[in-house]
Parts: structure tokens; C-alpha cells; sequence
């Protein structure tokens, strides 16, 4: 296919890695520029959890509940975006506020507890009425939302 290429010393291309956490480490900034998709994206869940500042786009950013500054910069235009980018690049320290923002988010959003809570919630408070003596059969009426 297609290959796009800037010929820039600031711009490095990496082939796929199996495991991203030097990748992580060394980045300064981290962007999602997904225009459309459902769902979290995981790409997003990563940056945020490496304590990344993280650049995207609404739907880049679409299913990240908070209730203070947002973890992230969420840009609406392609000029918007790269400015933002820029703008953290030259700025340690807004970087590092957003990076300790992230960081501070993923600790509370993505810890276990805090995914899985309410599906655990569900299963003790509704035991099994097929087979108690089987565990894990009371997850259907969970996921068939039939108690919850």
C-alpha cells in the first residue's frame, strides 16, 4: 500500500513492537487522531495509563467519563491538533501536568475495582438460580440483564 513519509530528524518510524512500553517511554506526546469508531479506544486507555499527554479527537476520547480537567487535549480541527501538539512539545511543563493528569486518571478509572465493581456488584448480590454449585452461572443473568 501507500507509504507516507516525512523526511524530518524529529520524526522516527517504528515497526511493529510487541510490547510498547519502551515506545511509551520514550514519548513526549502521544496523539489519537480517530475521527470515527465506537467505544473506548484502547490506544487512547494506553497513552492515558503510561501517563502520557495524550492529543485527539472527540470520538479519540469517546467513553472517558471525568468530572475535573479532562486528562487530555481534545482538539475539533486539524489546525487545532497540531497546534496543540506543538504546544506540548515546546511546554515540560504542561506536558507534565497533562502527563500527571493522565496518570492520576488511569490509576482511578482503569483499576479493577473500578471496571469491574459492578459486575462483581451483580454476581454476589444475584447468586445462581440454575446451579449454585457451578461458579460463574450467575454472570448470565448479569449479562442478560435480567437483575441488575
Amino acid at each position: 500500500g501507500a507509504k507516507c513519509w516525512i523526511d524530518d530528524r524529529a520524526v522516527r518510524y517504528t515497526p511493529r513492537v510487541d510490547d510498547l512500553t519502551e515506545v511509551y517511554r520514550e514519548a513526549c506526546v502521544v496523539i489519537n487522531p480517530t475521527i470515527a469508531g465506537t467505544g473506548l479506544k484502547v490506544k487512547t486507555a494506553e497513552a492515558l495509563a503510561h501517563g502520557k499527554p495524550l492529543v485527539a479527537w472527540p470520538n479519540g476520547v469517546e467513553g472517558l467519563e471525568y468530572t475535573e480537567e479532562p486528562p487530555y487535549v481534545e482538539c475539533h480541527s486539524w489546525h487545532e491538533f497540531g497546534a496543540a501538539v506543538v504546544r506540548l512539545l515546546r511546554s515540560e511543563r504542561e506536558a507534565k501536568i497533562l502527563a500527571d493528569r493522565a496518570r492520576s486518571y488511569a490509576r482511578e478509572q482503569f483499576s479493577p475495582s473500578k471496571v469491574y465493581g459492578s459486575l462483581g456488584a451483580c454476581l454476589r448480590e444475584h447468586p445462581s438460580r440454575d446451579n449454585e454449585s457451578e461458579p460463574g452461572n450467575n454472570s448470565l443473568a448479569c449479562m442478560r440483564n435480567e437483575t441488575c
